[in-house]
């Protein structure tokens, strides 16, 4: 995990990154139309500075303000608000973190900043099948750990670009890396947006590689301090495997893929079995399946001559698009949902 900045660090970073000028003069950098006549725009100039508003200082980046020094509560209370998708927000606590959002009003002699709604996670409803952000949202024990910054990080972390099944579902669930972000940090509750920890957000264990790795290239050994916390990522680790076997999931194992993969094409048969109807609006959105380009190299795990017949089979299925062709023209025949096609898109898609 990364050194946390000190608040004296990051105030230099913003008055080196973020050169202040006067109030009113114009902004050393704007945005122009292409001279050839293109649409839209591009930048001309310095892409970031600051102003001076009373106390407050607005910080800029490409013409509009992205943080704010001493904006003023109505009480009076002074607090340093950044950008947050539309809206605003400022940092309440640090332990456990939180934020209050709101808007900013940028006027000549200081900044007032008004919170407004905060940020609520609403869980999916149960459908027909495991969902595990349902499940993690319904569960106590993990909501009140959240509280902690730091096990919501190992969360992430724990979550990020892993795929999990359920025992007794039928389908595996893959997490990517910016939706699993919002989803930790719209289930902490307090107030985080998704990139306190997309991309960056959280680690794994080092393991035993890594550290083979270290003496390798003759490194030293973990300090103290640096063995004190790898201990902690483990322990959340492991927390985090408890709390989700308690609710059934674990991560998928080939037999799980193999198991859901079966599902798929049996789903998809059963729905080739459905009477056809008129084509819905939402086809018009989707493309056919395409073709590899000629001259295509596809890289695969096991020469052709050692493949078993199953292989041989899943290979043609992937070069041919079969799959991808037998839920377009699903789709095309109006047997299916808009829902039906994407799900079944990703569910191909992780067939091993």
């Amino acid at each position: 995990m990364a050194e946390r900045l000190t608040d004296a660090q990051v105030q230099a970073n913003l008055d080196r990154f973020y050169p202040l000028i006067e109030q009113g003069v114009d902004p050393p950098g704007h945005w122009r139309a292409y001279e050839d006549g293109r649409p839209g725009q591009k930048w001309t100039g310095e892409s970031r500075w600051s102003n001076r508003h009373g106390e407050a200082i607005v910080r800029w980046g490409y013409g509009k303000p992205e943080y704010i020094t001493k904006a003023s509560l109505a009480d009076g209370m002074r607090v340093n608000a950044n950008r947050a998708g539309d809206g605003w927000r400022y940092r309440v606590s640090d332990s456990p973190r939180r934020w209050v959002h709101g808007t900013i009003d940028i006027r000549p002699d200081h900044v007032l900043f008004t919170p407004g709604q905060q940020p609520k996670y609403n869980a999916p409803a149960r459908g027909g099948y495991p969902n595990l952000y349902v499940d993690l949202a319904n569960d106590n024990v993990l909501r009140e750990r959240l509280l902690d910054e730091d096990f919501a990080d190992a969360v992430y972390a724990y979550l990020k670009n892993e795929e999990f099944f359920k025992e007794g579902g039928e389908r595996i669930w893959l997490n990517g890396m910016s939706g699993t972000a919002g989803f930790v940090a719209n289930l902490r509750g307090q107030g985080d947006i998704y990139t306190d920890y997309y991309p960056h957000g959280g680690r794994a264990p080092l393991g035993d590689r890594a550290y083979a790795a270290r003496r390798t290239l003759g490194e030293p050994e973990p300090t103290p301090e640096e063995a004190a916390l790898e201990a902690a990522i483990i322990a959340r680790f492991t927390e985090i495997k408890a709390i989700l076997a308690g609710l059934g999931w674990r991560l998928a194992t080939k037999e799980d893929r193999n198991f859901a993969a079966v599902a798929t094409r049996r789903d998809l048969a059963s729905w080739e079995a459905r009477p056809g109807g008129a084509v819905p609006d939402w086809v018009a959105k989707i493309q056919a399946p395409r073709p590899p380009p000629p001259g295509a190299i596809r890289l695969l795990s096991v020469h052709p001559n050692q493949m078993t017949e199953a292989e041989r089979a899943r290979e043609n299925e992937i070069a041919t698009q079969a799959l991808p062709k037998r839920l377009y023209s699903l789709a095309t025949s109006g047997r299916i949902s808009e829902i039906e096609y994407r799900e079944m898109v990703g569910r191909i898609s992780q067939i091993p």
